[in-house]
């Protein structure tokens, strides 16, 4: 799609969605390397011109409450900040109130950079933030973070790796139970807690 930067200049742009394949490779690989090898790809069939210069990658399409997809999400889809922030992610399982991820951690994560220089580990605090974002994402908790409870780190998360995303909500308490586990099988537990959130609607 062609989109008007600031600068009132047209460029092309081009949001991507990926299969497993591809989401696999966008981790291993970086963003960077994903789209010069589809721009390899569409110049062997189609004019220069006719190349993206601007790329996002996502896990799913972007679709509104009616299933179709809206110009204005994805120009400002084209128009964001292109830092990687969040894992390239898959959802397994989903119930009412639990969720099962697998997360792969990009190469190129903008919190590696500068950091880590032997061996870069994925920072606590980082996927402290998974966590709040992806309950988010799938319950409704309409609370504000308050604290975290009974949290253990067990093993380090290096790039590239692939983790598992156990979220349990529990809406009485407005708590998220999460478990990071190394393999689908439940059987290695990485880190573990509880997030804690405070309702300003309830009544003590």
């Amino acid at each position: 799609m062609q989109l008007n930067t600031q600068s009132k200049r047209v460029i092309l742009g081009a949001v991507v969605i990926l299969n497993e394949q591809g989401l696999q490779f966008l981790a291993e690989n970086g963003r960077v390397a994903l789209s010069s090898m589809l721009k390899v790809h569409i110049q062997q069939g189609f004019e220069r011109l006719s190349t993206p210069r601007r790329w996002r990658f996502l896990s799913e399409s972007p679709v509104n409450l009616q299933g179709k997809v809206e110009f204005q999400v994805l120009n400002e889809l084209l128009n964001s900040p292109v830092d990687v922030l969040m894992p390239v992610f898959t959802c397994i399982h989903r119930e009412k109130n639990k969720v099962f991820l697998r997360l792969q951690v990009p190469v190129d994560l903008l919190y590696f950079k500068g950091h880590f220089a032997v061996q870069p580990i994925l920072p606590g605090v980082v996927l402290l933030e998974w966590v709040d974002s992806f309950t988010n994402k799938y319950f409704e908790v309409g609370a504000q973070f308050k604290e975290i409870k009974k949290l253990k780190f067990h093993q380090i998360i290096q790039p590239k790796e692939v983790i598992f995303l156990e979220l349990d909500y529990q809406t009485m308490k407005d708590e998220v139970n999460f478990t990071i586990y190394q393999n689908e099988l439940k059987e290695q537990i990485m880190a573990s807690g509880v997030m804690v959130w405070t309702n300003s609607e309830k009544k003590p």
